[in-house]
């Protein structure tokens, strides 16, 4: 959780795989149908899939998904896909251009759950439509996501995944998580602020409701996450890389008083009270202009020692 909980669950499915028989004359079976196509036959398989999905906060993101590979598989690894700033795809090492619902359904499953019912992502892609042709599209997007992006995908007849590919956003999450359980490594500090602190927003452009409510909960597990940071850089006297740290958090919320008192509290462990108390005075002009008050929590007065500042 956001406020240093973290927790796991591990869902055991056993999914049919569907594989077409690409012979002559025989159908693709892109939807998943039972239904025999005419003069083909769908074949199926049985693979067994394991998903670890960790929550913080109130974001879930998949943190690992083992999958056997198909035969039309991809190499783990081989491909990734960039969430923070703007959309990319790379397929072993090679940029991959596909459309934009292509995209959002890729962007859907990484930021909603890896695996998720049909019905599911055609009401969240196309709510505009009758479900029949929400169901349509999310069939034609399929086809079109398997050809440009091969191996990325598992469906079958009830559900789409995505697999084999790395999120960056996973690697932030990770991070934020070890802040909130105060289990990061001190050489693991300098690769922490890299990350927490260059980070760009997700999804820059995009503006999906389901895609800003995402924004909302990653900028927030960033902030606490910032937070946690500075208070580690300050316990290891790393007094700049703290202030930075405290600062970036400033820049994602402005109005939030606990980036403030991360700021004031790296002034005050390095001995600065003059540089507290211009920071408190910024706080309070900004809290005067944007709300027509000045007023600080209980939590910031005791920080800087009085009632009456």
């Amino acid at each position: 959780m956001l406020n240093g909980q973290a927790s796991l669950f591990v869902d055991h499915q056993s999914l049919n795989q569907h594989e077409v028989d690409r012979g002559a004359g025989q159908g693709t079976g892109l939807d998943g149908s039972w239904k025999e196509k005419q003069r083909g036959q769908i074949l199926l398989s049985r693979e067994s899939e394991v998903s670890i999905v960790g929550t913080v906060g109130s974001i879930d993101l998949v943190d690992a998904l083992s999958v056997p590979h198909s035969r039309h598989g991809m190499a783990g690894g081989a491909a990734a896909m960039t969430l923070l700033g703007s959309w990319s795809l790379s397929l072993e090492g090679r940029s991959a251009v596909l459309p934009s619902s292509a995209q959002r359904l890729l962007v859907l499953l990484a930021l909603e759950g890896r695996r998720q019912r049909r019905s599911y992502l055609a009401g969240m892609l196309w709510p505009e439509v009758s479900d029949d042709k929400a169901l349509a599209r999310l069939r034609s997007t399929l086809w079109r996501v398997r050809r440009l992006a091969p191996g990325i995908l598992e469906v079958d007849e009830q559900t789409v995944a995505l697999v084999n590919v790395h999120l960056d956003v996973d690697d932030l999450v990770a991070v934020a998580r070890q802040l909130a359980d105060r289990s990061v490594d001190p050489g693991a500090l300098t690769e922490a602020f890299k990350l927490l602190v260059e980070a760009h927003e997700l999804l820059l452009g995009w503006y999906d409701d389901w895609v800003l409510e995402q924004r909302e909960r990653l900028t927030n597990l960033r902030i606490y996450a910032l937070e946690g940071l500075v208070e580690e850089l300050v316990m290891w006297r790393r007094y700049g890389e703290a202030l930075d740290a405290a600062l970036a958090a400033v820049r994602l919320d402005p109005f939030r008083e606990s980036t403030h008192r991360a700021v004031v509290r790296v002034h005050l462990a390095e001995g600065n009270p003059a540089s507290a108390s211009r920071a408190v005075e910024r706080y309070r002009k900004m809290l005067l202009a944007e709300f027509g008050t000045d007023e600080l929590t209980p939590h910031m007065l005791e920080l800087i020692g009085s009632k009456a500042v």
